[in-house]
């Protein structure tokens, strides 16, 4: 739930700059294990918790895909998350991406 586990996403730089997540349980300090959800270089990233479907969306500019605008959907399960395949809303060059989520 939206209580007890934070998402974190961030560009891995030791591995490509892929867009990577990790989840991490405040309550005992614990993190998952890192997931990758985009596997070429990503930037600009953003994310919201969407509470009525108890998953998170991250929105990102995708280098590896001419700099188009990417959301992905995620389910943390633990400490645990997977994710869906990820979907271009802007096919353009999209620098501004971190606005697209709230």
């Amino acid at each position: 739930s939206a209580l007890d586990r934070v998402l974190i996403a961030y560009e891995d730089i030791s591995n490509s700059r892929y867009g990577t997540a990790i989840v991490y349980k405040p309550s005992d300090g614990s993190f998952g294990s890192k997931v990758v959800f985009e596997s070429a270089q990503t930037d600009y990233m953003a994310a919201t918790y969407d509470s009525n479907s108890d998953r998170v969306v991250i929105t990102y500019q995708d280098k590896g895909n001419s700099n188009h605008g990417t959301a992905v959907v995620g389910t943390v399960s633990g400490t645990g998350v997977s994710f869906g395949t990820p979907v271009v809303y802007n096919d353009r060059y999209c620098w501004d991406c971190f606005r697209n989520v709230y």
